[in-house]
C-alpha cells in the first residue's frame, strides 16, 4: 500500500501547485479502536466511528508535528 500511496502522491504533485506530503498512519486505526473501546461505546457504534476517529487522530498528529517544528525553529533562531 505504501508504494501505491507514493505513486498517488507523485501524480498529485505533478497536477497540483500546492505541496503534497505523506504521513505515517499505521497506528491510527489501532489507537482509534483503543480509545473507542475505553470510552465504553458499543461494538456496533465503534465500528461506524473508528474510521472517523482515526482520521481525526491522523490530522491532529500532523498538525501537532508542524506546530512543534515551527516552535523548535523559532527557539533555535532566538538562541543564535
Amino acid at each position: 500500500m505504501a508504494g501505491h500511496a507514493e505513486q498517488f502522491a507523485a501524480q498529485l504533485r505533478r497536477r497540483l501547485s500546492c505541496p503534497v506530503e505523506l504521513w505515517d498512519e499505521r497506528f491510527t486505526s489501532a489507537e482509534a479502536n483503543r480509545l473507542l473501546r475505553e470510552s465504553g461505546i458499543s461494538i456496533q457504534k465503534r465500528h461506524h466511528a473508528a474510521d472517523r476517529v482515526a482520521a481525526v487522530l491522523l490530522l491532529q498528529s500532523y498538525l501537532d508535528y508542524h506546530a512543534n517544528e515551527k516552535a523548535r525553529r523559532a527557539a533555535e533562531a532566538e538562541s543564535c
